[in-house]
């Protein structure tokens, strides 16, 4: 997954790929916590725009549990990470994800993730590499032309699709 985040503006944008019993696809994700919408284009199908439920979080959401901190790598290859839990339950997915975050700034380390999505239990891991400073092209942040006139999803298109929350 190729993830961008900018801060001053509140936009989270995403895409990658997707597996899922037995299934692959792809995903873009566009998140704009100042107009509080959502924007998710799954395998190149029609934009759904649904409304974000929650505020932005900042480095993690007021509802995580700080778990502790740790020391990462050796000697002057070393990093503080924070661990937390963060504690999900929506229509779509009920769990914990335990997330790492460097100490200093809250750059995502990795992620896990346990529970289930509909019904079905799912368990995922994320890793984060290749890590930078600033957005190198802004663009990511551009509302897609098939979002342009997308209307408010309901309930049923919500479940008839994968529903993906970033954040």
């Amino acid at each position: 997954m190729k993830l961008s985040m900018d801060t001053n503006l509140k936009k989270v944008a995403a895409s990658g790929q997707w597996y899922y019993d037995q299934q692959q696809g792809t995903f873009q994700v566009l998140q704009d916590f100042k107009a509080g919408v959502q924007y998710q284009i799954t395998n190149g199908g029609p934009c759904v725009k649904s409304k974000l439920t929650q505020l932005w979080m900042g480095c993690m959401p007021k509802t995580s549990k700080f778990m502790g901190s740790a020391v990462v790598g050796l000697g002057d290859d070393s990093i503080k990470v924070n661990n937390w839990a963060i504690f999900m339950n929506s229509s779509s997915v009920m769990g914990t994800s335990y997330a790492q975050v460097t100490a200093k700034d809250c750059v995502p380390i990795g992620s896990s993730l346990q529970g289930s999505a509909k019904g079905v239990g799912m368990m995922s891991a994320q890793g984060v590499t290749n890590v930078s400073a600033g957005i190198k092209d802004p663009s990511v942040f551009s509302l897609p032309a098939s979002c342009q006139k997308a209307k408010e999803a309901d309930e049923k298109d919500k479940d008839n699709g994968m529903d993906i929350r970033l954040f």
